[in-house]
């Protein structure tokens, strides 16, 4: 039996990941949660910049702790997704946390193109590995008083994620200026929630079960 600590962690990371921008809200008038994209927290002219900064460092431990903890669970085949949630972690949260930047869309200044390099890379893990997850649910599903259901519904979750993902990428392109995908924050939120889902799914089922 792994210990519930890993599952907890996870499950602090993900219910935060959603938590915290709301409750920063709050401290920044000109961030709108539903509008803007969640990089803006930790822009050098946030006044919350820092917190969230910090916030983003701590999802990166947390997140690599429900690695190992996915690794203790399922043994050396899930070795691969404890790596790309180490990719993820260090990518997408650990060095966005410490290099903040003004304008990512600045591909002519260095540290822009390692922030945006670093989310490519740390995102593109992300949902590889929920991917994963999905798949190795229906696969060890009938073996942990499962079926094979839930499995192909959160790899139905993760096809939305990354659908959700696709689409948050358009909402700077003036052609969409006006419509619903001009709305960043509402894609980011959501592909953040159905990529999370089997994470979070997993996370739960173990602490109920003991597994």
């Amino acid at each position: 039996m792994v210990s519930p600590f890993y599952w907890i962690v996870l499950l602090i990371a993900i219910g935060g990941e959603f938590l915290v921008p709301i409750v920063l809200s709050f401290f920044y008038p000109k961030y709108h949660y539903l509008h803007d994209g969640l990089g803006k927290l930790s822009n050098p002219k946030s006044p919350v910049q820092w917190i969230y900064r910090v916030w983003q460092f701590l999802v990166g431990i947390l997140m690599i702790l429900g690695g190992i903890g996915l690794f203790y669970s399922m043994g050396a085949v899930s070795i691969f997704l404890m790596i790309l949630l180490i990719l993820y972690s260090v990518g997408a949260r650990m060095i966005p946390a410490v290099l903040s930047v003004v304008d990512v869309y600045d591909v002519e200044w260095a540290p822009a193109k390692v922030y945006n390099i670093s989310r490519f890379i740390g995102f593109f893990s992300l949902q590889l590995a929920s991917l994963g997850l999905s798949g190795l649910l229906c696969w060890i599903g009938p073996l942990v008083h499962l079926s094979a259901l839930p499995g192909a519904l959160m790899f139905i979750s993760s096809l939305i994620g990354i659908l959700a993902y696709a689409l948050s990428k358009m909402s700077h392109r003036k052609e969409f200026e006006g419509t619903v995908l001009q709305h960043k924050g509402i894609w980011e939120n959501l592909f953040l929630l159905f990529i999370y889902l089997p994470f979070a799914f997993w996370s739960i089922f173990a602490l109920c079960f003991s597994f």
